[in-house]
């Protein structure tokens, strides 16, 4: 005689789902977000499409403080304090850059991999503005780590004749520097 085939579900599903559920949970918390090349490529894909609020998350409050007075004599850690209060007057800045200085029809955005340097509280990315029948234009990104994720910390224009030149940045002397403005 032949038993009867079991309706219990297996001990080993329900570890297999607690591994899984805790790999997805590390990759959210630890590795999306550790990506400098994310909050270039985030920023600019909102600036594009008007989205101001989603922009503002992705560049420090460092940046944003140059353009907002009222935060401009705060220490760093009350910057950082004040990031939601930040975002929100960021959003209204940037909206106001694009309003005078709209972004052309076409335009596209290429993360120049090759370039992009990271350590723990620092990166550099190096990107172009492609668009067709126009040469690109070059920029590089500093980016500070102030909590979990890189957030834009300056950019500047760059000649493609100068790429070369970003593998000579002091990465180790910039991470020295974020981290003394951290506190940490």
């Amino acid at each position: 005689m032949s038993k009867p085939a079991s309706s219990r579900t297996p001990r080993s599903l329900f570890l297999l789902i607690a591994i899984i559920l805790g790999a997805m949970y590390y990759y959210a918390a630890f590795v999306a977000f550790d990506n400098p090349e994310n909050s270039v490529r985030n920023f600019y894909q909102a600036y594009f499409a008007e989205d101001f609020n989603q922009a503002a998350q992705n560049v420090s409050v460092f940046w944003s403080a140059q353009f907002l007075p009222q935060y401009m004599s705060l220490e760093p850690q009350q910057l950082i304090a004040n990031r939601s209060a930040i975002e929100r007057d960021t959003a209204i800045v940037l909206e106001g850059f694009r309003k005078n200085d709209p972004v052309p029809e076409g335009m596209e955005l290429e993360i120049m991999s090759a370039y992009t340097k990271k350590s723990d509280r620092a990166a550099v990315v190096a990107y172009k503005f492609v668009r067709a029948g126009q040469p690109p234009g070059y920029q590089a990104a500093i980016l500070i780590k102030e909590k979990y994720s890189y957030l834009i910390y300056t950019t500047t224009p760059i000649a493609e004749s100068n790429l070369k030149e970003l593998d000579k940045v002091d990465l180790k002397a910039l991470n020295d520097n974020f981290k003394q403005l951290l506190g940490k």
